[in-house]
């Protein structure tokens, strides 16, 4: 997940000479792969659905929904088991800006889902194991680029106060060597509710970013993501795009995390996609994937 991670892994995809029909049941009368509606008279903007049968997509204006489709459940079974997302919903969000566009989100979050959004990532005591496993590889790393095979070389050579000091910069040290855990535990930050749950879905967390929603300036906005304290309301803030398959306007990948016991932070994403955003409204997905699965060129889910 997440900005802040693994490697992409393989992306769902269907040729996009057989797309039309996917696409057009899955938005409920839609013409084609930008989700235009038959039929309608209303003027409203149709009703856009982007469920990852193609890696790419794009809305005609107004709100998209995200999903992950109830065949893949059915197919993927006990891996999406423990998904704490049942969908996101991207809304436009007007600004008063050339440059700057954003889109307001909505989590549906699964039963329990919220809850542990809230509380993922790892305890002090994680992180101190996890510093603890990776101490011995950085310390030589550090010693080799300063250029000693040693501790107990340097030392000799600098002296204790002032090999600390230089290594400090690479990995938390002791006088003897050893992994100074009462600074590791000192720089250990649980976050807050608001951060973990960003995090979860795939965004910076409270650490990375100014979070506030009120700190929004739509004649000025600046890029990045603004929340409510519990993170019920989201606006995501970045580049205009030339068109919705302008992947240089995308800036952040959206994840639909679930349980797994595997990772140090309990938690890895099932899907995820990026997005791009007009200033007509307009919102086009361009690298939508599924952990583990892909769409045959039939629109049928199987493992990849």
């Amino acid at each position: 997940m997440t900005t802040s991670t693994t490697a992409r892994r393989a992306t769902a995809f269907a040729a996009l000479a057989l797309s039309a029909p996917l696409i057009l049941a899955a938005c409920g009368g839609s013409d084609d792969a930008a989700g235009v509606p038959g039929g309608d008279s209303s003027g409203a903007p149709p009703e856009a659905v982007y469920e990852f049968v193609q890696p790419t997509y794009a809305s005609a204006g107004g709100a998209l929904d995200v999903q992950i489709p109830e065949a893949l459940k059915e197919v993927a079974g006990s891996d999406f088991d423990e998904l704490w997302v049942s969908g996101m919903t991207l809304t436009p969000h007007e600004l008063e800006s050339a440059d700057s566009c954003a889109v307001d989100l909505e989590v549906s979050f699964a039963d329990g889902g919220k809850v542990a959004a809230e509380t993922a990532g790892e305890t002090e005591d994680e992180h101190v194991a996890a510093a603890q496993e990776s101490f011995d590889g950085e310390l030589q790393n550090g010693l080799h680029m300063i250029g000693y095979a040693s501790w107990d070389d340097m030392v000799a050579e600098k002296g204790v106060e002032e090999s600390v000091e230089m290594m400090n910069q690479v990995v938390p040290v002791t006088a003897e060597g050893t992994l100074d855990e009462d600074a590791v535990r000192a720089s250990f930050d649980e976050g807050t509710p608001r951060g973990r749950t960003l995090q979860a879905l795939g965004l910076p967390g409270d650490s990375d970013i100014d979070l506030e929603l009120d700190k929004l300036d739509p004649s000025n906005p600046e890029t990045g993501v603004y929340a409510s304290d519990d993170a019920s309301q989201i606006t995501i803030v970045q580049a205009c795009a030339s068109s919705t398959s302008d992947e240089d306007a995308t800036e952040f990948d959206l994840e639909f995390p679930r349980t797994d016991e595997d990772e140090k932070s309990g938690v890895d994403d099932a899907a995820s996609f990026t997005f791009t955003v007009m200033r007509s409204g307009e919102i086009g997905i361009v690298d939508g994937e599924v952990d583990g699965y892909q769409a045959d060129a039939n629109g049928d889910w199987i493992t990849s």
